[in-house]
């Protein structure tokens, strides 16, 4: 059986700025929760201050994001959603670091000279067959699905919950099997009813040709005392 939390992420313009919010309504300092999961503060900094070039590399970042995210017991698969989304706009753009090659003799390029054209050609014979390939599969593709609200599994006493998220705007989006309007921008905001006990939540999103992309959510309604 499933576990329930009542917490989730704060809202925040970044993740670092939603975890240290967490963290700092636990109570704990950068040097707690860092010998709590054993990562260095210097590390727990950076992730809070989104300086990720400054992490480890890739797979040590996401282990210690993983960890912060258990540690503040808020929902882990959102935080690291978010963290890879940030993680790649903020590393996309990485220097070359490569040293200027001494060109050699002139004469040892007659070669490419000669079949100049037929290299150009070929080159962009090359990149548009990628770029075709490249949108052929990105139609057959699950479209992008985001559930902003409800972050995870919870409990509640509330007889409905408002179901927010966002898509690719193309998408076709359904709670539980029914139709949900979405915006322009593929944003959709629903209330959905409830009934005590556990309620599943199936968040779907699909494109006309793709293959359905499906986000669920447990809320256990409770009886009020």
């Amino acid at each position: 059986m499933r576990s329930f939390t009542k917490r989730s992420l704060v809202d925040g313009a970044t993740l670092g700025d939603r975890l240290r919010t967490l963290r700092a309504e636990a109570g704990w300092s950068v040097a707690d929760i860092g010998q709590q999961i054993h990562v260095a503060p210097k590390y727990i900094i950076a992730i809070e201050e989104s300086r990720y070039r400054d992490l480890p590399g890739l797979v040590y970042a996401r282990q210690f994001v993983r960890r912060y995210a258990e540690a503040l017991a808020t929902d882990v698969a959102m935080a690291m959603d978010i963290f890879d989304r940030e993680y790649q706009v903020v590393t996309q753009a990485k220097p070359s670091g490569r040293p200027l090659l001494t060109p050699r003799a002139q004469t040892e390029f007659a070669w490419y000279r000669r079949h100049f054209r037929l290299i150009v050609a070929a080159f962009l014979i090359l990149t548009v067959g990628t770029y075709i390939a490249i949108q052929a599969a990105r139609n057959f593709l699950p479209p992008q699905l985001v559930v902003f609200d409800p972050t995870g599994d919870l409990s509640t006493t509330a007889m409905n919950i408002a179901v927010k998220g966002w898509t690719d705007p193309n998408a076709t989006v359904t709670i539980n099997d029914q139709d949900v309007q979405t915006s322009g921008d593929g944003k959709f905001n629903e209330s959905i009813d409830l009934h005590l006990g556990l309620n599943t939540l199936k968040i779907s999103a699909i494109k006309k040709h793709s293959s359905a992309r499906i986000i669920t959510r447990q809320v256990l309604v409770e009886t009020p005392k």
